[in-house]
């Protein structure tokens, strides 16, 4: 009884030191901060446009097709592959449609497919290069391929081209970009490939999500 009292006795000091004294060490006093590993509060990721532009050697023309519909369309990587990009006219409309297949998906979450189109205007601003370029590309209906190979060598040049910036920076910015614009709640989280809204809250800053 003595022992046991003894060692109740020496973990209630660790407790109180470490948990419940009003001077504990905390968070707030260290000078390391912990490292937020969240791609929602990493780098921004860089436009379609300046992808276009600064994509270099061979890794561009490997990736480069990749690397502009994540930025545009905000898929997971894994569903890159088997992403299927065509042009599709409406009146006077133009739109790059991309039908894409769900990654995560089961009885609760996610869409087995989901068709999403942007509006080709070459004077939109951020993308519209970019988005001329991959509409030209998939004029005649273009099927994309990615590896988990293809997956790790895209991160790597996109770490080069901008630190902490890797392949699911994009599905923040776009997932931000919605919450921000005037597509409602609903139509942004099956866009982002969710049946629920709720998930959609987990995507961007909260500023851009009002509008910042």
């Amino acid at each position: 009884a003595q022992r046991l009292s003894e060692e109740a006795f020496g973990r209630a000091i660790i407790l109180d030191a470490m948990f419940l004294a009003e001077d504990r060490p905390t968070w707030a006093s260290k000078k390391i901060k912990p490292v937020r590993k969240s791609k929602r509060f990493g780098p921004k990721a860089p436009s379609a446009d300046s992808l276009l532009v600064n994509m270099r050697g061979k890794l561009a023309d490997r990736h480069g097709l990749r690397a502009v519909a994540l930025a545009l369309f905000g898929c997971r990587p894994a569903e890159l592959d088997g992403m299927r990009l065509q042009v599709v006219t409406k009146g006077r409309r133009r739109m790059l449609v991309a039908t894409i297949k769900g990654a995560k998906v089961d009885e609760h979450r996610g869409q087995e497919v989901r068709n999403c189109g942007l509006e080709i205007e070459p004077s939109r601003a951020g993308q519209g290069m970019a988005l001329a370029w991959l509409a030209e590309q998939a004029e005649k209906g273009l099927t994309l391929s990615a590896t988990p190979a293809d997956i790790r060598s895209l991160n790597r040049m996109l770490a080069k081209m901008a630190p902490g910036v890797s392949c699911y920076s994009f599905r923040h910015a776009v997932g931000s970009t919605l919450k921000a614009g005037t597509m409602s709640r609903t139509e942004a989280a099956a866009f982002m490939g969710h049946r629920s809204t709720l998930s959609l809250e987990y995507y961007g800053r909260k500023r851009s999500a009002k509008g910042g």
